[in-house]
């Protein structure tokens, strides 16, 4: 799918370089992807996690220093301690609930209108590059330039309107014009990378 936006050439040494200007959707579909991507590869699930432990840990221990303040005036009877391993595993899982609700929420406004770490390198308008070296992809947005080694990409997701990388790097969504026909069969041939 590329388009008039997108052009191709060889630098001097011989690498290919694609250019792509982002269209006024790219950053949604970006978004999409992406936010699909890391819903699946239970990233947000276990910040959710880390989260709702850290703020049920400063409940326990904001309640249990309330218990022991009200004991020195005499009426810690009135507020029972968080003794049972029951009532502070409750509280974690309605703080997981919460948080988990609070990111749905932000990951569907991020849907609807791009998320603004990817309008950052993607608002229409925006140059992206790939070149494609012997040896990685050079990837350059308005964020800067980065290099995404080979042998550090592990799979390749190809959707209609774009292309996530997945490795050590962890993850990376470019729109799907930075990518010729022939880029993914470089990827999956030579390089042995799964793209799926």
């Amino acid at each position: 799918m590329h388009s008039n936006r997108t052009t191709m050439h060889r630098d001097e040494v011989g690498a290919m370089i694609v250019r792509d200007v982002a269209a006024p959707r790219t950053a949604v579909w970006i978004s999409r992807h992406d936010i699909a991507l890391r819903w699946r590869l239970l990233d947000l699930w276990m910040i959710a996690v880390g989260v709702a432990a850290a703020v049920t840990v400063v409940v326990v221990l904001v309640y249990r220093l309330l218990w022991l303040v009200l004991g020195w005036f005499g009426a810690p009877e009135q507020y029972p301690a968080w003794n049972s391993i029951w009532s502070v595993l409750a509280t974690f899982v309605v703080i997981l609930v919460l948080v988990v609700l609070l990111f749905a929420g932000f990951s569907v406004r991020d849907v609807r209108r791009g998320a603004s770490w990817v309008r950052r390198h993607a608002n229409p308008g925006a140059v992206l590059e790939i070149r494609y070296l012997s040896d990685a992809l050079e990837v350059a947005t308005a964020d800067g330039i980065v290099d995404y080694w080979y042998d550090h990409i592990e799979w390749v997701r190809v959707r209609e309107r774009t292309v996530a990388l997945y490795g050590q790097f962890r993850l990376r969504v470019l729109p799907r014009e930075l990518f010729p026909p022939g880029a993914l069969a470089f990827l999956e041939s030579t390089v042995g990378v799964k793209v799926r």
